[in-house]
């Protein structure tokens, strides 16, 4: 997106947008304080832009400049009947998947094996007696074989030694039912929704690079005593929530009522004394998964655009 011209005002910036209309040139139009900057949407049609606007300054009142507005206006309710149709088409396509998704259990198939990796993981080391997980599940050892704790270690020092599934694997430790219980339900819902209206792939890369990140959070802020999904479930809720708000036509969408009970149960959390919860992890998974919502929303554009002398 490039800035093409700043107008001294706005009317004469929104009739030399119906000009660009007409030409099948995308643009917006900012106004401000002193005047009203045109934005050209697409690179590609700047030359052409660059040329309507030298004819425009040298004579505003030709006859094809005085009657763009209608012309515009008709290009505009074609162009809202052809997006309108389009969209149709791509919500079809995802509804499709959805129901598919639907008849197979209504869970998508990464998200079935990340409740599935929890619910084993939970049965076979927590169910059968074990009191203790294993510590190689764990983002760094803390414990020896008799439970007894190890001396202060140099920060992340099993990793640096080549054992980096360390730093994923505390997503599928989990220190109670209600807390198993919790995570599953909420990765169940959000994570199918991401599976079914977007990609399988962008799934996966999302929970790993959250996994990642919340868990490296949770381990610097109170070692590495920890585990759990809801760094992960944070992380979706985030992203989620970011896609529909910088991109309405991604259809993700979040129910009022769940990001408020996500949201109070964050704070809650953070109450002292009030259980023992990651609350690191929680947090810089709603930010990681929020950043990649709006990255991924291509909400980095606005900042980024480079400037074009007015």
């Amino acid at each position: 997106m490039r800035k093409l011209h700043t107008f001294d005002s706005p009317d004469r910036a929104h009739r030399f947008r119906d000009v660009l209309e007409v030409a099948g040139i995308a643009s917006e139009v900012e106004t401000d304080e002193e005047g009203a900057e045109l934005w050209v949407e697409d690179d590609r049609d700047l030359e052409r832009a660059e040329a309507e606007l030298k004819a425009f300054l040298e004579d505003p009142d030709q006859d094809r400049f005085q009657n763009a507005g209608r012309a515009a206006e008709r290009a505009r309710r074609k162009r809202a009947r052809e997006d309108t149709a389009g969209r149709r088409r791509v919500v079809d396509a995802r509804t499709a998947a959805v129901g598919r998704s639907a008849r197979a259990g209504g869970v998508g198939m990464a998200t079935l094996v990340l409740i599935a990796v929890c619910l084993m993981t939970f049965g076979l080391l927590y169910l059968t007696g074990r009191n203790a997980y294993p510590q190689a599940l764990f983002i760094q050892e803390f414990e020896n074989e008799f439970g007894l704790p190890l001396p202060h270690r140099p920060f992340l020092a099993d990793v640096r030694q080549g054992q980096v599934w360390r730093l994923f694997t505390p997503m599928f430790l989990h220190f109670g039912m209600l807390h198993l219980i919790f995570n599953m339900w909420w990765l169940k819902e959000l994570g199918t929704m991401i599976e079914t209206r977007e990609s399988l792939g962008r799934l996966v890369l999302l929970v790993a690079v959250s996994a990642g990140i919340s868990n490296l959070a949770q381990y610097a802020w109170a070692g590495p005593n920890f585990g759990g999904m809801s760094g992960v479930v944070y992380a979706l809720l985030g992203y989620i929530w970011a896609k529909s708000r910088f991109e309405p036509g991604s259809h993700l969408a979040l129910a009022r009522e769940t990001l408020m009970i996500m949201m109070i149960w964050l704070f809650v959390c953070m109450i002292p004394g009030f259980m023992n919860i990651a609350n690191a992890a929680h947090v810089a998974g709603l930010v990681s998964g929020g950043l990649l919502g709006w990255v991924g929303a291509g909400g980095w554009r606005r900042w980024g655009r480079p400037r074009l002398g007015g």
